[in-house]
């Protein structure tokens, strides 16, 4: 997984949590890129628990090409491509 505008890629494993902090205020249209090193297609599952919790969980899927990127828009909608 890779924030392009904040950090390097980040390795995760499966079951793994990793928590990304949000500067105070607003900021504006923030993406988060990930891919599996195995060339596996992912599917990215989007929630919202609590108010200041976005829960981002990827799967692995059958579906080609499958999701590649989140795109967090600064009025809270959210896109998955």
């Amino acid at each position: 997984m890779q924030k392009p505008s904040g950090t390097d890629a980040i390795s995760l494993s499966s079951g793994q949590k990793l928590n990304l902090e949000q500067i105070e205020g607003t900021e504006p249209n923030t993406s988060l890129i990930f891919w599996s090193e195995k060339g596996l297609s992912l599917q990215a599952i989007v929630s919202k628990p609590n108010f200041g919790t976005l829960r981002l969980e990827l799967r692995p899927t059958s579906r080609s090409p499958g999701d590649r990127s989140l795109y967090i828009m600064d009025d809270g909608r959210i896109n998955v491509f």
